[in-house]
């Protein structure tokens, strides 16, 4: 991603619901519009989360005359690409409240800027800045265009704590029972933030218990893991959660039988059998008179 440059009269589609002419400069000559490519598909994934029917950029790209002409610097985020000032519309025309828009970017985990009732404009107006240069800015531009909310109020760092709003958070993903063959984590503290990725979007929350881990990776200074296909946490050993590792499970090995030895008399091949020329041989205790000690036999009592 990257801001490029377009022709003062090019009406590119860069979204279903956003064209390059709706940044053009509003001072009337015609030069060069700069977008950041990550801008309208910002506002495009807004829309669509607001239920939104349409898109208003009433002031996108400025060029440093028109920016001081504005009450700018003429250096400032529009000179570069980087911002709009929008409203939006919902499907009955009316305007959604900034607040809303500003809360939906939060929930989005939009780390740039957000401007709350941007030029000044009341919150029913709708009027909110939104840019993507690279640092994080959550303004209220009622009361200032450079202080941001934490700077307003010491400590505050969302706008549902600026706002006064609680945030209802759906508890998502139940918790298991503890399996020793299984990889685990337990949280350790209730109402957990749960994300879509790793760094990504807030999901929800999970309740306390233990829950099977699919994969983890660590990014930040955090190891997050993964509990569901599209449901990660952030990790720190010992501060709010615990690891289960998985019990190696030895095979039980059953020891093979006393081979049954059969006794050589009982075993055939085990047997020595005579030869020709033996004189007897005994089979189960009993002598038995062999053919050629028959002839000896017959012989000897020829001759006796």
């Amino acid at each position: 991603m990257a801001v490029k440059s377009y022709k003062y009269n090019d009406k590119t589609q860069l979204t279903k619901h956003f064209n390059v002419s709706e940044w053009k400069c509003k001072c009337g000559k015609n030069h060069e519009i700069k977008i950041d490519d990550k801008l309208p598909v910002l506002l495009e994934n807004l829309l669509v989360r607001l239920e939104a029917e349409h898109g208003n950029i009433y002031s996108g790209y400025r060029c440093p005359e028109y920016d001081k002409k504005v009450g700018g610097r003429g250096t400032g985020s529009h000179t570069l690409g980087y911002s709009v000032d929008i409203r939006f519309v919902d499907s009955k025309n009316k305007i959604i409240p900034s607040s809303k828009i500003a809360l939906a970017l939060e929930d989005m985990n939009h780390q740039y800027g957000i401007g709350y009732r941007a030029g000044g404009a009341q919150d029913y107006q709708g009027n909110t800045h939104i840019d993507t240069r690279p640092r994080k800015w959550y303004g209220d531009e009622s009361i200032s265009n450079t202080l941001a909310i934490w700077d307003i109020k010491k400590g505050v760092y969302s706008f549902y704590d600026y706002l006064g709003i609680k945030k209802e958070i759906p508890q998502i993903i139940t918790p298991v029972s503890r399996d020793e063959a299984k990889e685990q984590v337990e949280v350790l503290i209730g109402d957990l933030n749960v994300r879509d990725k790793a760094n990504g979007s807030v999901l929800g929350v999970v309740p306390k218990g233990i829950y099977n881990v699919m994969s983890e990776v660590t990014t930040n200074g955090y190891l997050w893991v993964q509990i569901d296909e599209n449901a990660w946490f952030a990790t720190r050993e010992g501060d709010w959660t615990r690891r289960y590792k998985a019990s190696v499970v030895t095979p039980e090995v059953t020891a093979p039988e006393d081979e049954v030895v059969n006794d050589d008399a009982n075993n055939e091949d085990n047997i020595v059998k005579p030869s020709d020329n033996q004189i007897e041989e005994k089979t189960d205790g009993v002598t038995k008179v062999t053919f050629w000690q028959r002839i000896v036999n017959f012989f000897r009592n020829l001759f006796n």
